[in-house]
C-alpha cells in the first residue's frame, strides 16, 4: 500500500498507513498462529485509522477548534513531508554543524552518542537524495528499497564500520521497534493523536525486512535529510539548542555581509546600550531587528496548539524576542521612526504570520509583560514582524541578490500584502515564490556543497 501511494505522480497522503506499519511492528506478537492479511483486511484497518482521526475534536469546528489551530495541526501532520530535501539543505547543515566553530562541538558530541560522523551521515544522505528521492541515476535504479549495492559502495568508500554504523542509526526492525519506540522522545505518546504526528520512521527511515532495506515510503526522506541531526541532538544533547542559536546567529551574518548590508550585531548593540540592556541578534539600517531563536515545537502541543500551551511554549521564545529583545532596542534606540523585525527559526513553524500569532497567544503575553507600557507598541507594531525559518531566510537573501532590491523594499511590499485579506498568505516563503529562486549562490554554501562529494 506505501508502495502504490509512492508511485503515483501527484503527492498522495500516506500518514496514515505509515501510523499502520508502526503499530503492526509494534503489537503484532508472532507467538500466535496469525492469519496472514490480505490487501482488504489492511484496508479496512486503513479506514479505521482515519475514522480515528476525523473523530478527533480537530475536525469539530463548531464546538473546539477555530479554523487556523486545525490548519495548523494538519500542516504539521503533513507539510515537513512536502518539503524536498535539496542539496542545500544538506549544505546548511554542513555549514552549521561542522564548519562553524563556536565553545561547543556539535560534531563531537553527535559522534560520541551515534558513533557516526555527522559530514559522514551528510554524505549518505546525498547518496539517498542521488539515487532514491530524485532516482536519477541509472546505475542504481530505485526499486522501492534500499540496494546493497549501495550499501557496498558505501562502505567502498567511507570503509565498512561507518556504512554499518549509519544503517544501524537508521534503521528499525520488528526486533528493534520496541527499544527505537522508548528512545525516540520525539514521538506523542497519546496514541490517538499519533496520527497527527510525525511517523517514527522519519527517525528510522530503513525497515529491514526478511534480508532486505525497504524505505517504508521515500517522500519520508525529505524530512530525515532536512532534520534528522536536528532532531536527534535537539532531544538527546542539552547544550545543543543553546550552541545552534550561537551558530545560526554566525550563519545568518554571512549572508548579511554577502548582501554588503548595513548591520550592527549583538556586540555592537551591547556597547551602545549598555551590557545590561535586552539586545537582539542584529539591526540592520538602523530600523530592522533580527533575532535567531533555535526553538521548534513540542509535538504534544503542535497536535494541539491551544492558546495557553502555546503561551507557556513559546514564553522564553517568540514572545522573549519580541515583547522583552525587539521593543526594548526599539524604544532605545529611537521610539519614533518605524521599526521592522524579523524572527528566524530553524524550522518551519505552521502558525501563521505575526497577526495570527499575535492573536492566538502572543498579545495576552505581549501585554502581560509590559504591564502599563503597553504604548512601547507603537514602535514596532506587530504587523511590521515576521517569521522565517533559516531555509526561508537563505531564499530572502538570494532574493535580494537577484533583484538589487532591499531589506526593507521586501517587508514593506509582504507587510502591504497581508494587511489585505484578499493577498494575505499565510507564511512569509509564499510571498517570495514569485521571485522563482533556483539555486542558492552564497559562497558559504557553494563551499559546503563541495564538502558533500564521495570521499
Amino acid at each position: 500500500m506505501l508502495k502504490q501511494q509512492e508511485q503515483n505522480e501527484n503527492f498522495t497522503p500516506f500518514w496514515h498507513t505509515l501510523v499502520l506499519l508502526k503499530w503492526a511492528l509494534e503489537f503484532a506478537d508472532y507467538r500466535y498462529p496469525l492469519k496472514a492479511a490480505q490487501l482488504n483486511d489492511v484496508r479496512k484497518l486503513h479506514n479505521m485509522i482515519e475514522g480515528l482521526e476525523l473523530s478527533h475534536d480537530t475536525f469539530n469546528l463548531a464546538k473546539h477548534m477555530e479554523p487556523r489551530k486545525t490548519f495548523a495541526i494538519l500542516a504539521f501532520q503533513q507539510f515537513f513531508y512536502q518539503e524536498t530535501a535539496h542539496q542545500d539543505s544538506l549544505a546548511r547543515q554542513v555549514v552549521l554543524f561542522s564548519l562553524l566553530k563556536n565553545k561547543y562541538s556539535i560534531e563531537s558530541s553527535f559522534f560520541k552518542h551515534t558513533g557516526v560522523s555527522i559530514l559522514h551521515l551528510l554524505k549518505f544522505f546525498e547518496i539517498l537524495r542521488v539515487f532514491v528521492i530524485n532516482d536519477v541515476q541509472k546505475l542504481f535504479p530505485y526499486k522501492g528499497y534500499l540496494r546493497k549495492d549501495i550499501i557496498k559502495l558505501t562502505g567502498e568508500i567511507y570503509g565498512e564500520e561507518v556504512s554499518i554504523g549509519i544503517l544501524k542509526l537508521l534503521s528499525v526492525s520488528k526486533s528493534t521497534i520496541e527499544s527505537a519506540i522508548s528512545e525516540d522522545t520525539r514521538q506523542v505518546r497519546n496514541y490517538a493523536l499519533q496520527t497527527f504526528d510525525i511517523s517514527l520512521f522519519t527517525r528510522k527511515p530503513i525497515l529491514i525486512y526478511k534480508d532486505s532495506y525497504i524505505i517504508p515510503n521515500r517522500n519520508i526522506l525529505n524530512h530525515t535529510l532536512n532534520y534528522y541531526i536536528y532532531e536527534y541532538m535537539k532531544h538527546r544533547d542539552e547544550p545543543f539548542s543553546t550552541e545552534l542559536g550561537a551558530r545560526m546567529e554566525k550563519y545568518m551574518a554571512l549572508g548579511l555581509v554577502e548582501l554588503n548590508a548595513k548591520f550592527k550585531t549583538e556586540g555592537d548593540l551591547r556597547k551602545q546600550l549598555g551590557k545590561g540592556h535586552n539586545v537582539v541578534d542584529f539591526i540592520v539600517d538602523d530600523n530592522i531587528l533580527i533575532e535567531a531563536k533555535a526553538i521548534e515545537l513540542k509535538p504534544h502541543v503542535s497536535v494541539n496548539p491551544e492558546n495557553q500551551l502555546l503561551g507557556r511554549e513559546l514564553r522564553q521564545t517568540i514572545v522573549k524576542a519580541y515583547a522583552t529583545q525587539m521593543l526594548s532596542v526599539a524604544n532605545a534606540i529611537n521610539p519614533n521612526i518605524e521599526h521592522y523585525g524579523i524572527i528566524v527559526t530553524y524550522k518551519k513553524m505552521f502558525l501563521g504570520n505575526s497577526t495570527d500569532l499575535w492573536e492566538l497567544f502572543l498579545e495576552e503575553e505581549t501585554k502581560s509583560l509590559l504591564g502599563e507600557n503597553s504604548d512601547k507598541l507603537n514602535a514596532l507594531p506587530i504587523e511590521n514582524v515576521f517569521l522565517l525559518d533559516l531555509h526561508t531566510w537563505d531564499l530572502l537573501i538570494q532574493v535580494l541578490k537577484d533583484n538589487d532590491l532591499k531589506l526593507i523594499n521586501i517587508l514593506e511590499e509582504v507587510k502591504k500584502a497581508d494587511a489585505d485579506p484578499k493577498t494575505k498568505l499565510l507564511y512569509f516563503a509564499m510571498h517570495l515564490e514569485k521571485y522563482q529562486i533556483k539555486s542558492f549562490t552564497h559562497e558559504y554554501l557553494v563551499q559546503a556543497r563541495k564538502a558533500l562529494k564521495p570521499g
